[in-house]
Formats: structure tokens, C-alpha cells, sequence
């Protein structure tokens, strides 16, 4: 569980560098602001949908091989060769629905405190870059 966060997280920073190579500083500021309002609003729909589905989804990316075209610049010439491609798995994992419940509720009450923390962070950033 704290692996598949580590993930997410690891994921989420990932776009967030790409995206943000191309942003102003004021959008990298609020960006960073919003973050973690951002990610408890995914967290709470995460979990009320494994609620309301019983179980939750693990996902993974599997690599597979198959027969590909290669090309040869020396003879200038295409051959059969093997390449690897990837797949999304999609596996059910069942859960303690009511610790999803307990965590959601959590979640839920903890969200207007991101909340306030992500509009100040706005404002600030705001403040800092007026002209972006």
C-alpha cells in the first residue's frame, strides 16, 4: 500500500517536472501550492469508488515481447526482430471497507484545511509573480 503511493507520488512528481518545464514561475508556484488539495480530492475519489465497488484496482505495466521490424543502416535493409511492448494489468484486491469508510471520512474532513492552504498558496503566488 505504501509502495503503491510511493508510485503515484513518483508518477504524479514525473508529470508535474514535464509539465512544469514548460510553465511560468507563477504556474510551477501554483502548482506546488495546490499539490496536496490535488491529490486528497483524487485520494477521497479513489476511495469511494473502491467502496462502491468492494474492492480495488491494482495497476500495473507488464512488459511483453513480440516480433517487430528492425532496420539495418549498414546493409540498408529491414529484418524480423524481437521489441518489447507493454500492457496495463488491471487486478482486483479486496479491502476492509470499513477502514475505506473511516479513511474517507477522514480524508473528507481534512479537505477544506487543504482547501484554505491551497487558496492562500494561490494568493501568495499571486502576489509573487502578478504579471505571469
Amino acid at each position: 500500500m505504501i509502495m503503491e503511493r510511493f508510485l503515484k507520488m513518483g508518477g504524479l512528481l514525473s508529470a508535474m517536472a514535464i509539465i512544469t518545464g514548460c510553465s511560468t514561475p507563477r504556474e510551477t508556484c501554483i502548482a506546488a501550492a495546490t499539490s496536496e488539495y490535488n491529490n486528497a480530492k483524487n485520494e477521497i475519489s479513489e476511495t469511494s469508488q473502491n467502496i462502491s465497488r468492494g474492492y480495488a484496482v491494482h495497476t500495473q505495466r507488464v512488459p511483453y515481447t513480440y516480433q517487430g521490424t528492425c532496420y539495418d543502416y549498414y546493409t540498408t535493409s529491414y529484418y524480423n526482430c524481437p521489441q518489447t511492448g507493454y500492457r496495463t494489468d488491471e487486478t482486483p484486491v479486496s479491502i476492509d471497507t470499513g477502514a475505506e469508510k473511516a479513511k474517507l471520512s477522514k480524508l473528507k474532513k481534512q479537505l477544506p484545511k487543504y482547501e484554505a492552504q491551497a487558496s492562500a498558496g494561490i494568493k501568495q503566488c499571486v502576489a509573487m509573480y502578478p504579471d505571469t
